[in-house]
């Protein structure tokens, strides 16, 4: 897995999530995990994610900011949402 700087808590996270050792919630249902707050983007705009995830759109095409971004994707559950956020 690629890390950026300042992410590694969430690599870290992912990585207990995927191999099932990540710590269990009793008041939970089996299949539901606790998603920690610090990882929430609790404002509902769809702008807010895409400028977390890529940055400021006025710099998108600037030389130093393209290869970066060129690795970095917004990951949905389904194809609606992505053409959606596409769009």
């Amino acid at each position: 897995m690629r890390t950026v700087a300042g992410s590694q808590k969430h690599a870290d996270w992912l990585i207990t999530l995927g191999n099932r050792t990540h710590p269990r919630i009793p008041s939970l249902s089996p299949g539901v995990i606790e998603i920690p707050q610090d990882f929430l983007i609790l404002d509902q705009k769809l702008e807010t994610l895409i400028h977390h995830v890529f940055g400021n759109p006025a710099r998108l095409l600037d030389h130093d900011v393209v290869e970066s971004i060129s690795n970095r994707a917004i990951l949905c559950p389904k194809n609606r949402d992505c053409l959606n956020i596409n769009n």
